[in-house]
């Protein structure tokens, strides 16, 4: 029993290693911003004097805000104005990407994302910053997002949760500070359509409903600001169908961009150049692209198939696990320190070391490229439909079977490589794909204004996530626990060649494309690996801790046993 679940968390180790350097490969794109060179003109930027008023409608689609019907005010403001279509440029769309994109003129980097609830403050105060210089006041009503990054350098501020529902409170402040005169440049942001999107979907009543209250509202602070202040209405993004926006999707990012005193005809640009638009600040040149490191994915993916061979042969040191762990959780710390190439060098030597002899089994090899491929499916399936219970409910009986069928294969290897696939396939049942904009956070939502909180909202979209792993593992309880330290090893050998391919072939995409949607997808792809790393080795180990040993000798005695006793025999009767 030791024995199966020394080899188990021997791959699960490695296998957290390859993709942390896959990560430290790509950390120019996942932890650094894009620099706010302006390529595309934006018509009147120049205009000076006379307020500003930044609506900022969080989650508002490009087609909804398009009705007559359901936003007329919206509609009318851009029939006396100019209309077009702004583009999110963040890989990973969020609030507070969208917020710093608006603000800084710069496109923060998909780790952001993880600030949608509370953040640190600005490096360069954006617009805000700009406009203390040149002694302007500046208020801003909405999420608290924008205090946290720009509190410094705001005359004013009124702020509510990022999930609030208090959207009433930000318009009464909104339309106080444009009664007052005080301010150059004021922002209100609504939350309503991206709360009601998440709760709901973008095809409910209830977004429809959130909708209408902005317009509504968008109507009196179009009477406070007067005809001399320029308006401009925008969205940080749109969502999918779903309800979700962390994907490439064409609802996500083409948002509408409504402005009044604005010359020319706006048509499509990039949401990092609306900041033009607000107190006409400097366009600065972003730095030059980074040079891109694809050596190392394809370093990784060899070192992947050579380690693959050393577990399936079983020929590791016995003390693999536990200095993989340590070494894991070292380069960590030292890339969440600040020091990415003592992470890399040490998460390569460890896998270096344990590689040792090098001896690559072609079996390995092809199951590293057949993971490689079933990454690769799963970038280029880009769609998205709504996930109903009834079809997550479908696909976890699915992912029992499949798992079930998986563990009476031959070969425990195949078995692996197969496993390690099956819970793309489950999510794909599930109506899930590699885009982050398809994870159902429906029930995660509902509860970040309860008792539990954030956290418990995490926790509860991290195992709704989890799901179709876990399905497949339950499916293969009766292989795990009938499997000898052999054949576990070899399954381990397995789910993690096939499972660093997938990892690796993501990498290497978002390193070589110049494609937003596949680069997003990307990065999801890396981000649902982590998760289901994690169930598959986790899951294994345990139900191999768990599971008592089967008593080999008595239900299937090894050859020589058998061939001993029928000598026996044949010597006994010629006795007689």
């Amino acid at each position: 029993m030791k024995e199966k679940v020394r080899s188990i968390a021997a791959a699960g180790n490695a296998a957290v290693l390859v993709l942390l350097i896959l990560i430290l490969a790509n950390r120019d794109i996942l932890f650094e911003g894009t620099g706010g060179g302006s390529l595309s003109r934006v018509a009147g930027e120049g205009r000076g004097g006379g307020p500003t008023l930044l609506i900022l409608l969080d989650g508002l689609r490009l087609d909804r805000s398009l009705d007559p019907h359901l936003m007329p005010n919206l509609v009318r403001l851009g029939r006396e104005g100019s209309r077009g279509i702004a583009r999110v440029e963040a890989l990973i769309p969020s609030t507070v990407a969208g917020i710093r994109t608006l603000a800084e003129g710069t496109v923060p980097p998909p780790a952001s994302f993880f600030g949608d609830f509370g953040t640190t403050r600005s490096p360069t105060g954006g617009i805000f910053a700009q406009a203390q210089r040149a002694g302007l006041a500046t208020f801003v009503a909405g999420p608290r997002l924008w205090a946290d990054l720009y509190g410094p350098w705001l005359t004013g501020s009124m702020s509510v949760e990022t999930v609030s529902g208090r959207d009433s409170e930000v318009l009464r402040a909104g339309l106080a500070a444009l009664r007052s005169g005080r301010y150059p440049l004021t922002v209100v942001h609504f939350n309503g359509p991206d709360d009601a999107a998440h709760l709901a979907g973008a095809h409910s009543k209830e977004y429809e409903r959130a909708l209408a209250d902005c317009d509504a509202a968008l109507g009196r602070l179009i009477e406070a600001a007067g005809p001399k202040t320029r308006i401009v209405v925008t969205a940080d993004h749109g969502v999918a169908d779903p309800g979700g926006h962390a994907g490439p999707e064409e609802d996500v990012v083409a948002v509408p961009l409504v402005v009044r005193g604005l010359r020319g005809d706006l048509r499509e640009i990039r949401q990092r150049d609306i900041h033009r638009l607000l107190l006409s600040p400097l366009s600065q040149e972003g730095p030059p692209s980074p040079r891109r490191p694809v050596a190392l994915p394809v370093a990784a993916l060899f070192l992947t198939a050579m380690v693959g061979s050393v577990l399936l042969n079983r020929s590791e040191s016995p003390r693999a696990a536990t200095w993989l762990n340590a070494a894991l959780w070292i380069a960590l710390a030292a890339a969440m320190a600040g020091f990415p190439i003592p992470a890399l060098i040490l998460a390569f030597g460890a896998l270096a070391a344990t590689a040792l002899p090098f001896r690559l089994s072609l079996l390995c090899l092809g199951t590293t490229a057949a993971g490689s491929t079933v990454g690769l499916l799963r970038l280029l399936d880009g769609r998205a439909p709504i996930p109903e219970s009834w079809e997550l409910a479908g696909a976890l009986i699915a992912g029992v079977l499949l798992g079930f069928l998986c563990g009476k294969l031959r070969s425990p290897l195949f078995a692996g490589a197969l496993a390690a696939a099956l819970p793309a396939l489950v999510a794909a049942l599930a109506g899930e794909t590699a885009s982050l904009s398809t994870l159902d956070v429906r029930a995660a939502f509902r509860i970040v204004d309860g008792p539990m909180g954030l956290t418990g909202a995490a926790t509860i979209a991290a195992f709704r996530q989890a799901l179709p792993t876990l399905s497949v593992v339950l499916g293969l309880i009766p292989f795990l626990k009938r499997s000898d330290p052999t054949k576990a090893a070899a399954f381990a050998a397995g789910l993690f060649t096939s499972l660093a391919g997938q990892a690796a072939t993501a990498a290497l995409v978002l390193l070589l494309t110049e494609d937003f949607a596949l680069a997003s997808r990307s990065i999801g792809l890396l981000v649902r690996l982590i998760g289901e790393m994690s169930a598959l080795f986790l899951g294994c180990a345990l139900v191999s801790a768990v599971s008592a040993d089967r008593p080999v000798l008595a239900r299937d005695p090894p050859q020589d046993a058998r061939l001993a006793g029928v000598v026996g025999l044949v010597e006994r009767d010629r006795a007689q």
